[in-house]
């Protein structure tokens, strides 16, 4: 006979009340999975998009954009991503409660691409976004200088560093020049 040993699975609201031990996690079908932290480089990327995203849908009053905050896409088991920035429409979350993660998808998602993470990792984060109703997702390679901008799991326009990114038909006013995000980041 053998001895199976039994995972007990956590709930958003569990990860949500773990004490701060200074490591990043995510949430992957209840099992809490530590997450490297980035590089400064990351970081930058990650305030000048979600400044010029932020300041655009501030502007409007279109709703919410976000960095690093936690979006429930599964329940039982329960799935809690933080894309690095995300922006939720008002007509999406009317009145997001700040303080708890989203019960809702992104309308857009980014992700910024680091020198660990895998291919398969990253395409998974994408399945899973669309898979809960996300409408665009932008995939970020600061190495590369390039972002992909995915419209579907199976379509996708690959955006050169000396293009503009555009917020397609989720943000149709909305672009952003790499050339910009990405000045002065040449080593």
């Amino acid at each position: 006979m053998t001895e199976q040993t039994q995972i007990r699975l956590m709930t958003a609201e569990e990860f949500a009340a773990l004490p701060d031990d200074g490591k990043v996690y995510d949430l992957v079908d209840g099992v809490l999975v530590e997450v490297s932290r980035p590089k400064p480089i990351h970081g930058k990327l990650q305030r000048r998009l979600g400044a010029r995203l932020g300041d655009f849908v501030d502007e409007r009053e279109l709703g919410e954009v976000v960095t690093d905050a936690g979006f429930i896409l599964s329940r039982n088991p329960d799935k809690v991503r933080s894309p690095d920035v995300a922006y939720v429409s008002k007509e999406r979350a009317p009145a997001p409660n700040l303080d708890e993660y989203f019960t809702v998808a992104p309308d857009i998602a980014v992700e910024l691409v680091s020198a660990n993470d895998t291919t398969d990792e990253v395409l998974g984060k994408i399945e899973e976004y669309f898979a809960v109703g996300t409408r665009l997702v932008w995939v970020v390679y600061p190495e590369r200088r390039k972002v992909y901008a995915y419209s579907s799991p199976n379509s996708v326009t690959i955006v050169p560093a000396e293009g503009t990114l555009s917020g397609g038909d989720v943000l149709p006013e909305f672009s952003l020049s790499l050339a910009e995000l990405f000045k002065g980041l040449d080593a």
